[in-house]
């Protein structure tokens, strides 16, 4: 099917979803411009943010959820992970909580898309 992945979060202000992507990847953008962006995540996965106005064909906003995951192999590095957010001011949904899924911290970006780390509970 296909080798690479795109999640793309639609912005209101690039610039500012750049910088504060910069910081919680702890790593610059792979390609910028003024209405969009995007981050090498993993070798097959990215990250765009696309500038609200830009997008083509137009979105509509309404309700409706959407998350992007973040899956480490120890429970500590959620720990770490929300230690980074704090430090950043990152607006925390839930703390680190075990689930039925695994350890999971549960964030937002500016926008207020969910951001997720979790460790997989194993079988």
């Amino acid at each position: 099917m296909t080798e690479m992945m795109l999640i793309t979060f639609y912005v209101s202000d690039v610039a500012r979803s750049v910088l504060f992507y910069s910081r919680l990847l702890g790593r610059a953008p792979q390609c910028e411009t003024v209405n969009y962006a995007s981050f090498g995540v993993s070798s097959s996965l990215s990250l765009g943010l696309w500038g609200q106005g830009d997008v083509v064909p137009a979105f509509e906003p309404g309700p409706g959820a959407s998350e992007a995951g973040f899956v480490v192999a120890q429970d500590d590095a959620v720990d770490r992970a929300f230690a980074h957010w704090k430090e950043m001011n990152v607006h925390i949904l839930q703390p680190p909580t075990r689930l039925g899924f695994g350890y999971s911290l549960t964030g937002c970006d500016p926008d207020g898309h969910r951001l997720r780390v979790f460790c997989p509970t194993s079988p």
